[in-house]
């Protein structure tokens, strides 16, 4: 019984030197407990002592044998366990960091257990475990807790809560996300650490554009950069001005954006080619994910394609399952713009599947609105449906999560969804909702998606007049010149000349569509330049 207990508490599977180490009995009578133990059919062996491992046949025996343990001799052993780990694999405690990690947090050994946690949850982290990493980081949170307050436990508390940055990410869990920055900033500042402080205002920035604060993100990352260049530490200036130029890209300010990010665009590549920056997915992927997305809203689509086809190449060294789907959802992105609807529907399929497989409930949203966005471009009816079932899920997906950027984003993408459906009503209460919350939380480009959006929806809804779509329609036209963005801006000058037409004023329709083609030539989007033409052609 005593054997059995001991091995219940190392776990379902125990070796022998281990055990042999923690029974209080000669060598000899722990073989014979353990030959007994095997002979009842409660446990099997595998290889031969002293490097045989010992198993218990069923979850059910272990927990029956851990149960009749009293609470402080479980304890004891469970503090005994890392001690004697300790001693017998000193040599290769990396490979047991994990184990020790459990048998700390449950020994109540308070500081071995914070120490442990980190490296077990930063460990977890490398391989994109991401669920094992975050149960060992809090659990490491909850040992700094219990753990003699010193400057070492301290930082240890601070780094614990930085590596949680990956899983959170991933999970798209930010409200806990920024409480632990908020911790880690705190603790930073009281040691005077300004290298830290200037990290936790880095992911900060990501924070707080992702839940709807652009404003406020953009001016975290102005002062983050200013901290980094103060540390003068050249990841840090990287990962500020990456962050920095998202904030800004999403904000609307695309050009401002694409300039603080393109400078760091080759160190990307090279030195901090396979790094993490503070990222959930390896940096450059991510950052030159978003390049791409600059890129292809300002129309410059080939320079577009070059950033994301270099992501994805790297997204395939790493083989990380995050890095794939991130590279994917943004290459998906790129070929959405450029339309090759075909190509972008193959890429989105596989991108959604390493999403569902791996949980990771951030990128839920995103790989969904650009697959719903697929799948309305194509011309049967089952299609259009099928898309607007999918953003719907991922505009409830980031409602859940509180991802407002991407709610408004998820929104603003289901009105073309809605229209192709031959739903105008809804339609327009989806862009109206889209416009209102875009420029309440301060993201332009997508208020000009949504106005253009509502422009569209207006003109075929039966209970607006004409002249309120047409006002739609020129204040996109006129906020997606100011931004630069003219993939937008050609697709608003075409919805506008379209509009013209369809009220018998072909001299206005005719000055919209040729502005309209031009800029499609300008991006080399022949497809959609022959279409304008053809709407020319008709009306001369």
């Amino acid at each position: 019984k005593e054997i059995a207990q001991i091995g219940a508490v190392i776990g379902r599977e125990f070796p022998y030197r281990l055990i042999a180490a923690l029974a209080k009995m000669p060598t000899s009578e722990v073989d014979t407990e353990l030959e007994r133990l095997v002979q009842s059919g409660l446990a099997y062996r595998r290889g031969t002592p002293p490097d045989a491992t010992y198993i218990f046949k069923h979850a059910l025996i272990q927990d029956a044998a851990y149960d009749g343990l009293l609470l402080s001799r479980r304890r004891d052993l469970h503090a005994k366990v890392v001690t004697t780990v300790e001693q017998l694999y000193s040599a290769s405690l990396d490979e047991n960091v994990e184990l020790l990690a459990y048998h700390a947090q449950r020994g109540e050994q308070w500081e071995k257990s914070l120490g442990y946690c980190r490296l077990a949850g930063r460990k977890a982290n490398e391989r994109s475990a991401y669920s094992e990493a975050l149960n060992f980081l809090e659990a490491g949170l909850h040992a700094a807790k219990k753990a003699p307050e010193n400057e070492n436990n301290l930082r240890a508390a601070i780094d614990i809560r930085l590596s949680m940055r990956p899983s959170l990410g991933a999970f798209g869990q930010y409200r806990r996300f920024l409480e632990v920055l908020s911790e880690a900033e705190v603790a930073a500042q009281s040691l005077g650490d300004d290298y830290t402080t200037a990290h936790v205002s880095i992911e900060k920035t990501h924070v707080l554009y992702q839940t709807g604060h652009a404003a406020e993100g953009v001016e975290t990352g102005h002062k983050a950069v200013a901290m980094a260049r103060a540390v003068d530490h050249q990841r840090l200036i990287v990962g500020a001005e990456a962050n920095l130029a998202m904030a800004l890209f999403f904000s609307g300010e695309l050009r401002e954006a694409l300039a603080v990010a393109s400078e760091h665009a080759e160190a990307l590549t090279t030195t901090f080619r396979h790094d993490q920056l503070g990222t959930t997915s390896t940096s450059s992927v991510n950052w030159l994910g978003n390049l791409a997305g600059m890129q292809a809203m300002l129309g410059e689509l080939e320079a577009a394609r070059n950033y994301v086809d270099e992501a994805v190449t790297i997204a395939t060294e790493t083989n990380k399952p995050f890095d794939l789907a991130m590279a994917g959802q943004w290459q998906g992105f790129v070929q959405l713009c450029a339309d090759k609807v075909p190509a972008a529907l193959q890429t989105l399929e596989r991108t959604f599947l390493i999403v569902e497989e791996h949980g990771f409930d951030f990128l839920y949203p995103w790989a969904g609105i650009h697959l719903g966005m697929a799948r309305s471009l194509r011309p049967t009816r089952q299609s259009r449906r099928v898309a607007d079932e999918w953003l719907t899920r991922a505009t409830a997906k980031a409602e859940q999560l509180d991802l407002v950027l991407a709610q408004i984003w998820a929104v603003a993408s289901s009105v073309k969804a809605k229209i192709r459906a031959d739903l105008p009503e809804a339609a327009v209460t989806h862009a109206s909702n889209a416009l209102a919350r875009a420029r309440e939380h301060g993201f332009q480009w997508l208020e000009v998606l949504a106005l253009h959006q509502l422009g569209h929806g207006t003109l075929l809804s039966a209970t607006t007049r004409f002249e309120d779509a047409e006002d739609f329609y020129l204040q996109a036209i006129g906020l997606a010149d100011r931004l630069e963005a003219r993939l937008l801006l050609a697709d608003a000058e075409r919805g506008l000349g379209e509009a013209y037409a369809t009220v018998g004023r072909p001299v206005e329709a005719s000055e919209r569509l040729r502005r309209a083609s031009e800029l499609y030539q300008s991006m080399g989007l022949s497809p959609h330049r022959r279409e304008a033409d053809t709407l020319l052609d008709e009306l001369s």
